[in-house]
């Protein structure tokens, strides 16, 4: 109340979990398209451990533009981005949001 004395530090959030081990990493993205280096950094050290390449689960599933890991993982990541802000979005303008039964969110 002072100013004056000493103030032990905070581990903070994720201190239990980095002393067991646990990576824990920044994911830190922006809606018109940056990422933050730590997760940059994270993308390119898992598209080097898979080679680039698709599994033929994943060929089977993406699209005629992503024909890499690193695309696929860019596509799927964008779409669950701008899902995640458009329902912040919607909830913070207290709209109603309703689930499309063919598996894409859609609102109301």
């Amino acid at each position: 109340m002072t100013g004056y004395g000493y103030v032990a530090a905070a581990g903070g959030d994720y201190a239990r979990a980095r002393a067991a081990g646990v990576d824990v990493r920044l994911l830190l993205v922006s809606t018109f398209g940056g990422i933050a280096p730590e997760f940059s950094s994270l993308l390119k050290d898992l598209t080097e451990a898979r080679a680039n390449k698709l599994n033929s689960a994943e060929h089977d599933d993406t699209t005629w533009a992503a024909r890499t890991w690193f695309s696929f993982v860019s596509q799927k990541l964008s779409v669950a981005i701008h899902h995640s802000v458009a329902l912040e979005i919607a909830h913070a303008l207290q709209l109603g949001t309703v689930v499309d039964p063919r598996g894409r969110a859609g609102h109301a």
